[in-house]
């Protein structure tokens, strides 16, 4: 009987990228290697992280040709950076070139982490088992970014780009195994395109260390509400949580905003526009410990997202003993409940300021909040509940436990 491990590869994004998608991808690589296979965590190298992976136009013009960067993580897992023809295109990163075929075919087991389903495209089109787990539609995933871009850009990305998108994602649609969302909300925007087999969709929601993230021993109102993120991703809303600090320090006069993450030039300009230099600090990117103090002195935590899969954020507030005040923007409404781990809000300053301000009244209430929204986490997200949901679904796709070997 063959013991040896089982090979099986993660197509993700690439880990430089800062945000949910890399959080999970990482969490489920070092699941599978503690469960004994032997992990390969493959991605697509952005060009603008690694521009000398791909081959551009300018490049292959003079015989520039896409190559793979190849290295080990301190965990002996294998790491593989793919580079790829005219990155320009953006469609490109996940086409089937050669080395995916290469990669997906010396695998016994295949799963594609993403944004959006395209990620799976490889998989896909190849025909191969594989599970895709994701938070949003291809729609949803760009629409930012869509509205960002300059209008010559914008028309060329409908004309060529998109159009080239929706071919992948509609092959994923057509030929992966199971599609699984992070959230109700993320299973929800796939059953609702045409063609889509509902029973090949499901949910696995990212779990949360509760272990780490602990509420502090004594709860006190601080004054301060929190938000972690890529603060200058325009579907973070940022303007919406400033005029929300505005609208709370009528009710509240010391409250604070602190936020943790990459700092952005046009959100500072925001704040001084404002007057609020000195009631909002600009933490950066926060090591993990720092991070734990940083929810455990917060009274309570901000989504003002456009659009959320789920935002891991809320859950480590959650686990920390922060009620959530979050927009009604998708994946928070798993976890947000009204008046029991939080509140959802309409995109309106006043409302959410009015939600927060009901939070900070009181110590009593808000140690109430701090148990609800432990219990929730155990409950709900923990990592026996993804583990468990995992091998659900392992099992349906090739008929094994994750863990058998």
């Amino acid at each position: 009987m063959d013991r040896s491990p089982r090979r099986t590869l993660i197509i993700t994004l690439p880990p430089q990228l800062l945000g949910g998608v890399a959080s999970k991808a990482r969490l489920f690589a070092d699941h599978l290697t503690d469960l004994g296979h032997d992990v390969t965590f493959s991605y697509y190298a952005a060009h603008r992280i690694d521009p000398g992976i791909n081959a551009t136009f300018a490049r292959a013009l003079v015989g520039g040709r896409p190559i793979v960067k190849s290295s080990r993580r301190s965990n002996g897992m294998r790491e593989e950076a793919i580079g790829c023809w005219s990155p320009e295109l953006e469609c490109t990163y996940t086409s089937v070139s050669s080395r995916w075929r290469e990669l997906i075919s010396s695998h016994d087991r295949v799963v594609a982490i993403g944004g959006s389903p395209i990620i799976a495209n490889p998989a896909a089109r190849l025909g191969v088992p594989h599970i895709l787990w994701y938070a949003d539609d291809l729609r949803g995933d760009r629409e930012a970014r869509r509205r960002a871009m300059s209008w010559p850009r914008r028309i060329f990305n409908s004309i060529v780009i998109e159009p080239a998108l929706r071919r992948q994602q509609r092959c994923v649609f057509d030929k992966t195994t199971l599609m699984l969302g992070v959230s109700e909300y993320s299973a929800a925007r796939l059953r609702a395109h045409d063609g889509v087999r509902h029973d090949a969709v499901g949910r696995l929601p990212i779990p949360v260390d509760s272990e780490f993230f602990q509420p502090p021993q004594e709860i006190e109102l601080t004054g301060k509400i929190g938000f972690a993120g890529r603060i200058g991703d325009a579907r973070k809303n940022p303007a919406l949580l400033i005029e929300a600090l505005m609208s709370l320090k009528r009710h509240i006069p010391n409250a604070k905003l602190c936020i943790a993450g990459p700092r952005d030039s046009d959100v500072e300009a925001m704040i001084k526009a404002r007057g609020l230099e000195n009631d909002v600090e600009l933490l950066g990117v926060l090591e993990r410990e720092d991070l734990r103090n940083f929810y455990q002195g917060l009274d309570a935590f901000v989504i003002s997202s456009e659009r959320e899969g789920l935002a891991i954020v809320g859950l480590e507030a959650l686990a920390s003993g922060v009620p959530v005040v979050s927009t009604r923007c998708g994946g928070p409404e798993d976890y947000v409940k009204d008046g029991v781990t939080g509140y959802l809000a309409d995109f309106d300053p006043e409302e959410i300021a009015a939600r927060l301000t009901e939070i900070m009244a009181s110590v009593v209430r808000r140690k109430l909040f701090a148990e609800a929204c432990r219990q929730t986490v155990e409950q709900n997200f923990s990592m026996q509940v993804f583990s468990e949901t995992l091998d659900r679904a392992w099992s349906r796709v090739w008929d094994e436990s994750v863990g058998s070997l």
